[in-house]
This record gives structure tokens, sequence and C-alpha cells, in this order.
């Protein structure tokens, strides 16, 4: 034990110094997040990962604000948290250097008592609790963004501090906790912006007139009402085959809803040109982000 005076002022000025500069910083990220957060909110364009019609009136207006509301409530929370916890750090690192004083036997029972209750019984809940919020603070995946994930298509409907709502695309809801979130992989349709490059794949047979198969194919994708016009949509062959060639056709949606129906579109055009023309295709396949209904 150190018996120089000046370093105990020095420690505990240090001390009284530090702890409300940890608390104000705190304070300052977590209310910049929670800024940022209901602001990506409000400015979202689609609360739905498939078009159609709501099942009930003003449920998208609904739906932003209860989020809105929700995204406050849960950073609110991770602020008192937060600073509970450098508040009690701040108290133990004061009482320290009085902890010799305490008999060796009384603090290893407190000491082992605790770590037992903590690590049986509030281990999963703090777990949980830890990585939801470090998922808040960090940035693969927000309120409101399209996700692809474990093969299931939606959007992520609500980020509480345990566990993470997916709305998937036929409204049921995918349940993750937040420590088996944050070791997951997947796709996120939003993340930086909300257009996508959407693909249809198809195979004709090699005596198919390859003029007249890429301008059916083009017009397929660029006379939808879902494509957004940005640039004229793509055309490849990808491959040749023993029966046939297959091919892709690409054309950009404003978001991962309308791709959705910029697929069905192309699809279906497609197969009505391939019946008026008599155009054989060996086999047939939609290979992009939205081949079928995810889980199914």
């Amino acid at each position: 034990m150190i018996d120089a005076p000046w370093f105990w002022y020095a420690y505990y000025g240090f001390l009284l110094l530090v702890g409300p500069i940890s608390v104000l910083l705190v304070n300052r990220v977590v209310r910049r997040t929670k800024r940022l957060r209901k602001l990506h909110m409000q400015e979202q364009g689609q609360l739905e990962a498939v078009p159609g019609k709501e099942p009930r009136e003003h449920v998208a207006e609904n739906t932003r604000k209860d989020v809105v509301q929700k995204i406050g409530q849960r950073f609110t929370i991770i602020e008192r948290l937060s600073i509970g916890a450098i508040i009690l750090l701040w108290v133990f690192f004061l009482v320290l250097p009085h902890l010799g004083k305490v008999s060796s036997t009384v603090f290893s029972i407190l000491v082992g008592s605790s770590a037992v209750v903590v690590g049986i019984a509030a281990r999963p809940f703090i777990e949980n609790l830890i990585s939801g919020i470090i998922i808040s603070f960090s940035k693969p995946f927000r309120t409101g963004d399209t996700v692809m994930l474990d093969q299931q298509y939606g959007i992520v409907e609500d980020i509480t501090l345990t566990f993470t709502i997916v709305k998937i695309w036929n409204w049921r809801r995918y349940i993750i906790p937040n420590s088996q979130m944050l070791n997951k992989s997947f796709v996120n349709y939003t993340i930086k912006d909300n257009h996508q490059w959407m693909h249809v794949e198809f195979w004709v047979a090699y005596d198919t007139d390859l003029v007249q198969l890429r301008q059916m194919a083009m017009d397929a994708a660029g006379q939808s009402p879902n494509f957004s016009g940005k640039e004229p949509p793509s055309f490849w062959i990808m491959e040749m085959g023993k029966e046939g060639y297959r091919c892709w056709i690409a054309a950009w949606a404003d978001n991962p809803s309308t791709a959705w129906e910029l697929g069905h579109d192309i699809r279906t055009r497609l197969i009505l040109g391939f019946q008026a023309k008599g155009i054989k295709a060996h086999n047939f396949h939609f290979d992009g982000a939205f081949a079928k209904p995810p889980g199914q």
C-alpha cells in the first residue's frame, strides 16, 4: 500500500475528474445515436418486405410511430444502465483502497456468491442485454432495414435489449435472441440505400432466335411499372449447356418491395412471351434473392 499523501490526492482527484466526464460523454453518445435512429426510421420509405394492402387502416403510420417510440424507450434504458454502470465502477475505485481493511474471508464469500448467482441465473439475460446494447450502437442493421436472415426475408421490426424481431414477408414474426444475432451472417438490402438490382434467370433451347429473345427480355423488364428507369435493363448469356443456354435479365428497382414485384412481372411476361412465340425452354427457374417465399 502506497503511503505518500500526494499519490492519494492525485488518485481521488483523477476519479473526481474522470467520473463526471465519462457520464457526460456516454450521455452525449447515447442521445446522438438515439436521434439518428429515430431520424432513419422517420425517413424510411417502405415498412413492408412485400407490397400489399394493409389488413387494417393506418397500419404503416401507426407502426412508424410505435417503432420511433420504442427506439426512444430503448435508448433511454441504455442511457440509464450505462450511467449506472459508470457510477458503480466509479464507487468501486473510490472504495478500492479501503478493501484491504475488510476480512479476506468475508470478501471471498461475497465475491464467490455473487459470481455464482450471476453465472447461473443471470447469464443468458446479461449476454442478451450486452448484445442488445452492442447492436443498438453498431450498424449491421437498424430498425426498418430489409434483411434475409436464416432464409427468412423481412423487415427488422424492433430491436429490444434482449431480442430482435424480424417481420417476415407473410407477416409472421421471427424472434432471435441478441446474443445469437451478433453471431449470424445475413443479407441487408437497405444498409446503404434501397435500390435493388433484380435479376431473373432462365434457360432456352438453341433454336431460339437470340435477337428476338433479347428484345423480349428487355421489354419484360423495361415495361414493368416496378422498373425504376434509372438505366436500361441488361441482358446476358451466362452459360451454354447441352440442351440450351442460360440467360439473365436484370433491372433496377427503387426498393426491395418493388424488386419483389419486378421479379414477378418479368417472369410473368417472359412465360407469356414464350407461350406466344413457341419458344422452348428445357429448364426455367428464378435464381434471384426472392426466388421463392423464404421458409417454404
